[in-house]
C-alpha cells in the first residue's frame, strides 16, 4: 500500500505493562489491553506518501491518535501533521 500526499502508513506499537529492570506498570491484566488500545500514541512507519518529508520507513513516532485512522487491523493512515515527535536513541 502507497499512501498519498503527505500521509504516513503507521503500525500502532503496543505499551509495555513491565519495564526492562522489572517494574510492573499500573495496570490489572483486564484493563492493561484495553487501555493500549485506546490509548497507545506510538507507532512505527511502514510507508511514505509522496510529499512526506523528515521521516523513514522504520522510524518510530508519536502521534496524535485521533489524527489516525484505521485500514485494517494492523495499519493506520496519518497525516504528517498529526505526527508530533520522531522517538530518537540516545547514544
Amino acid at each position: 500500500m502507497k499512501p498519498l500526499y503527505d500521509n504516513l502508513i503507521i503500525e500502532p506499537i503496543s505499551a509495555e505493562t513491565k519495564t526492562e529492570s522489572g517494574i510492573i506498570l499500573g495496570f490489572t491484566d483486564g484493563q492493561s489491553q484495553l487501555l493500549r488500545e485506546v490509548y497507545s500514541n506510538r507507532a512505527m512507519v511502514k510507508a511514505l506518501g509522496n510529499g512526506v518529508k523528515g521521516f523513514e520507513v522504520g522510524d518510530e513516532v508519536v502521534m496524535l491518535r485521533w489524527g489516525a485512522q484505521e485500514i485494517d487491523g494492523e495499519n493506520w493512515v496519518i497525516n504528517q501533521r498529526d505526527v508530533i515527535a520522531k522517538v530518537e536513541v540516545m547514544k
